[in-house]
């Protein structure tokens, strides 16, 4: 049996110190030693300023535990990593879409109660659906080999497509990269320009992966030592939760009426 190890997030975690470092060095250069740079070296500066701020913001963002993360944990103990890392996947495009969105004029979404609506009513049977297909479903013992098995290509495209609805069906995501963008403008860390949005936004992408492949890793590396019994107890906990974000997005929607 392999011990587990944290070096996937070790080194994560240095990774994005490091660029927050680098990029509190960038913000103090002293205005002089900034203008005796050439131009082009000054616009580099600026970009990868913007993409290291990306990554950052979306890493703290993801930590909080919310759906797309107990999907990827979930993932990671019921069939492996492959699965885990679709899931990843799809939901750091769905979280780069709504960060393009948000830094591209978002408030017109906002500012349009229906669509805002519509979303929260899907949400609601979706994440409802799944909580209750995790508390009722019973699934076999896993096999510890099964990470050195063949990949099933429908599955891993099935496990894209529920990261990508997870975070489209998120309410409140473009609320909060609404928030996050105009922040960071206020603190002049992010220009309104194309490219340097771009860049931020690809390192939104970036970021959040980042997060969900580590979540993803280490819970396939922690399954091994992991009991029949405990992944069913983890498995209808995550149901429980993802019901209960149902419940909370339902009290969003009945909340004027009451």
């Amino acid at each position: 049996m392999r011990r587990p190890s944290l070096s996937p997030l070790l080194l994560t975690a240095c990774v994005v110190v490091l660029a927050l470092w680098g990029l509190e060095a960038w913000a103090q250069t002293e205005p002089m030693q900034m203008s005796a740079l050439p131009e082009a070296a000054k616009r580099g500066m600026g970009y990868f300023a913007h993409f290291v701020v990306g990554v950052a913001v979306a890493f703290v963002a993801s930590l909080p535990l919310g759906p797309v993360n107990l999907s990827v944990i979930q993932a990671s103990i019921n069939h492996n990593r492959a699965v885990a890392l679709s899931i990843a996947l799809g939901s750091a495009l769905g979280e780069l879409f709504y960060c393009l969105v948000a830094g591209g004029g978002g408030e017109l979404i906002i500012d349009d109660a229906d669509t805002v609506r519509w979303i929260q009513i899907i949400s609601v049977p979706v994440l409802l659906g799944i909580g209750i297909y995790n508390l009722v479903k019973k699934r076999p013992l896993p096999d510890p080999s099964a990470e050195a098995a063949p990949k099933k290509p429908r599955r891993k495209r099935t496990s894209f497509l529920l990261g990508v609805s997870l975070n489209f069906l998120n309410p409140l995501l473009l609320p909060f990269w609404m928030a996050a963008t105009a922040w960071l403008r206020g603190h002049q860390l992010l220009t309104a320009d194309t490219a340097h949005l771009m860049l931020f936004c690809g390192g939104v992408g970036v970021g959040t992966f980042l997060l969900l492949m580590t979540v993803a890793y280490v819970g396939a590396r922690y399954r091994s030592l992991m009991s029949h019994h405990t992944q069913k107890v983890i498995n209808r906990v995550i149901g429980a939760l993802f019901i209960c974000s149902a419940l909370a997005v339902g009290y969003m929607l009945a909340e004027p009426y009451l």
